[in-house]
Parts: structure tokens; sequence; C-alpha cells
């Protein structure tokens, strides 16, 4: 097994552990379906059967889909972000927290919200990325902390500055 499946096992236990609940969305869904792991699929059964799992129904916002197709900085980009779009729309509804492995789209996403202002307070977390979740911030409640939003590193950005949980100060 490798380290990036271990990551997100321990992660998936953890939220089910810690009692959150999973959001689920029709694409969402559709997307679990066609690439989750037997593991994924037990965690998911469980939640289903235990009433964690908030089901949003298809949140699609078609503003916030115009907005990200203004804020691409090409047709590349605008594709990556639009074919995700339903993460965030998802989050919206939700509890603005994405889980996600996708650190391309991440970026994207990040670099939109200097101009699409629904996508500041939104937080992405990567399983695999020891340094964006922690096993202590999910037992904690999975805050949405300002240092995860995409806005806080907006606004860091703007400054000239990197400020996070990792470095502080000018970016060299």
């Amino acid at each position: 097994m490798d380290l990036g499946t271990i990551h997100c096992r321990e992660f998936l236990r953890a939220v089910r552990k810690a009692g959150h609940l999973i959001v689920m969305s029709e694409p969402i869904s559709a997307e679990w379906d066609v690439h989750q792991s037997l593991f994924a699929l037990a965690i998911r059964l469980w939640m289903s059967q235990h009433r964690r799992v908030y089901y949003v129904g298809d949140p699609t916002d078609d503003a916030l889909r115009q907005e990200i197709t203004r804020a691409a900085t090409g047709d590349g980009e605008r594709q990556i972000m639009l074919k995700d779009a339903h993460l965030i729309e998802a989050a919206i509804v939700a509890d603005r927290t994405v889980s996600s492995l996708d650190e391309r789209v991440r970026g994207h996403f990040r670099r939109a919200a200097m101009s699409v202002e629904q996508l500041r307070t939104i937080v992405w977390v990567n399983p695999h990325t020891e340094a964006d979740v922690s096993l202590t911030w999910i037992n904690g409640g999975a805050r949405p902390d300002k240092h995860r939003q995409f806005g806080f590193q907006v606004r860091d950005q703007h400054r000239g500055h990197q400020e996070g949980p990792r470095h502080r100060g000018k970016v060299p």
C-alpha cells in the first residue's frame, strides 16, 4: 500500500471517528462511484447507514461558474476548474470545506479567489499532504481556520507576504 493510500485511509477513519458528516451531491456521488476504493465504499456505506451523509442534490451555481470562467487565465485552466466546480458548489452549500487530492485544481481555485469572492472562504484539504490535514485538526472539529482559506492566502499574496502555518515573512 502506497503512502497516499495510507493517508487517505487515515483521513477517512478520522472523519468517521470524529463524528463529521460527508457531503454528497449528485456529481460527487457519480465521481465516487467511478473512483472509490473498496475501503472508501465501506466508509461511505457506514456513513450512510449512520445518517452521516449530508445530501445536497445538485447545487450547480451558474453564476459562480461564470465568475470562475472569467477568472481563468486560459482555456485549459478554465476547463480544469469547471470540471471540479461541483466540489466548490457542494462546499458552499455545506461547510465550505473540500477534501481532494488534486493540487493542480486547488492552485487554480486559490489563484481565482483573487477575483471570485465566493472562493475566498473555501478550505481545501488534501489528505495526502501532511501540512494540510492533521488528525488533530479533524478531531478538533475541522474548523475553517483562516490560514486554510483561499482568501487568507490571496490577501497575503497581495501584500507580498506568505504567512501561514509553515512559513512566515516575506517570500524570497
